[in-house]
């Protein structure tokens, strides 16, 4: 197939949503299928080798002004290369996707990675945003030939919102990366970091936002620390919240017993899961989705200590890779960490089971066939629609 995809975030910020681009976009080049990626011109953007990048300005311009752009290099793109698939990754206050499939022709796929209202609830979006964007999902989604959704809870609440046909949305998680997220040794990833090599350590890897409960896991430090005091907690990454985060560390006296590191590479972040002892996964029960770095965590088998949404816990439990705790039970979650700190044989077990799960379903291998399912499918339904209405 000839897929045009397109996304309008910043490539050159290796968080999870460049890295979801860059895999998705490899891997149907690997199957054999030709791509062009449409996206923002950035400083230093993470180019896919090999795919053509129709660029335009980002930022001052404005969305309409973007918008306008991005609309001439996908109407070059119908005009010299003739799409097959016109891929979009879903965002706030823009009709693209449901232009193009009105005025271009060819089969639309739209990728919802979030509940973005809910989301700009959460940020405090002024009503007519609210209301803007709710109109901009609706075109589009309605209007394309299928919709594929992160997580069983985003298609259920688009379903629900939009109206949409429960066979027109499909459910394609994502992957992580097996090669990248390994196991190593933990001495060696360390010394890598210049990290103590014999305390227990406990992580954190993502963003910091608010509905990431990394202060749950501070609020519980001084607990840990009373039974095992030389623990020490590991948080990676950065968000808008780590000021506040690092503020709350020093008010509760964490002292050394917490590191920030901010943002890093993702071959840094490989590292650092390599170092923890445990890893920690802390959702909002109101948000939806397992998120990508729990996979992470298994994939480098490392034991999972989980809290939050349906999806998520359903995730670790049914994997047998960690411990599951109530959202906001303090108790729960400074017991399961003490038990797999203090519990080295039943710490690897778990370890070696999420490793084990994540390799037989949760690679990006699997998310970019299933994907490319999803396209095929709709573009023969398109085809003998067609051919049908000629007949």
């Amino acid at each position: 197939m000839r897929i045009v995809y397109h996304c309008n975030i910043d490539l050159s910020r290796r968080g999870g949503a460049t890295i979801h681009v860059a895999e998705v976009v490899a891997g149907l080049r690997a199957r054999g299928h030709e791509v062009r990626l449409v996206a923002p011109a950035t400083p230093q953007s993470l180019i896919v080798p090999d795919v053509v990048l129709s660029q335009w300005a980002m930022g001052a311009a404005g969305r309409v002004r973007a918008d306008a752009a991005a609309a001439a290099a996908l109407r070059a793109l119908r005009r010299n290369w003739h799409p097959e698939v016109w891929y979009f990754r879903s965002q706030s206050l823009s009709l693209l996707p449901c232009l193009a499939r009105r005025c271009f022709g060819a089969t639309s796929v739209v990728e919802v990675n979030n509940d973005l209202l809910g989301e700009l609830r959460l940020a405090g979006a002024a009503t007519p945003k609210l209301a803007l964007t709710r109109c901009c999902e609706t075109a589009n989604l309605r209007s394309c030939d299928r919709v594929i959704a992160v997580a069983q809870g985003i298609r259920d609440l688009l379903c629900r919102r939009y109206g949409l046909p429960e066979q027109k949305v499909a459910v394609v998680m994502n992957g992580t990366n097996t090669r990248l997220f390994r196991p190593m040794p933990k001495s060696q990833a360390r010394a890598t970091l210049g990290l103590p090599p014999d305390v227990p350590m406990v992580g954190y890897v993502g963003s910091m936002f608010p509905d990431h409960w990394v202060d749950q896991l501070l609020a519980v430090a001084p607990h840990i620390l009373a039974i095992r005091p030389d623990a020490r907690f590991v948080l990676v990454g950065g968000g808008p919240r780590l000021s506040h985060l690092q503020r709350l560390a020093a008010d509760w006296g964490l002292g050394d017993s917490v590191t920030f590191t901010g943002r890093v590479m993702p071959e840094t972040v490989a590292e650092y899961i390599n170092a923890f002892d445990v890893a920690t996964v802390l959702y909002d029960p109101k948000s939806i989705g397992p998120g990508m770095k729990v996979l992470d965590y298994m994939s480098c088998a490392k034991p999972v200590v989980a809290g939050g949404p349906g999806e998520l816990t359903k995730l670790v439990s049914s994997s047998d890779a960690g411990m599951v705790v109530e959202p906001g039970n303090a108790r729960q979650l400074a017991d399961a960490v003490l038990a797999l700190l203090s519990d080295r044989s039943l710490a690897d077990r778990l370890g070696r089971n999420g490793r084990a799960a994540v390799l037989a379903q949760y690679t990006w291998e699997r998310t970019v066939r299933e994907i490319e399912a999803v396209c095929l499918e709709a573009v023969e339904v398109r085809r003998t629609g067609w051919a049908r209405g000629r007949a």
